[in-house]
């Protein structure tokens, strides 16, 4: 039998929105959409409501948006921080969902 290392890990949903660089994000759902385990599918997708991203009416389907993010580290190598340089941030603000 074939075994593979595995576990479900809990992310708070503000800290995912921290992760993305997404202060005030609304996270609705994370999932692998096919293949768990698939080395063909290596992503995760996060459904996200933030105003960074495009607007969407209700009962459209959400278009797919690209994050780029940069990581910012010391001398050490040690991470200091990360910022999202894609989609672009606007104003500051909060869903208000």
């Amino acid at each position: 039998m074939d075994t593979r290392h595995g576990a479900i890990i809990r992310i708070n949903k503000a800290m995912l929105a921290t992760m993305l660089d997404m202060k005030g994000a609304v996270i609705h759902r994370v999932y692998q959409p096919e293949g768990y385990f698939d080395i063909d599918h290596p992503c995760f997708c996060v459904s996200v409501e933030h105003p960074d991203l495009p607007e969407v009416g209700i009962g459209e389907q959400l278009p797919e948006v690209a994050v780029v993010l940069m990581g910012h580290y010391a001398e050490d190598g040690k991470l200091l921080g990360i910022e999202r340089l894609s989609p672009p941030k606007k104003e500051e603000g909060t869903c208000t969902k």
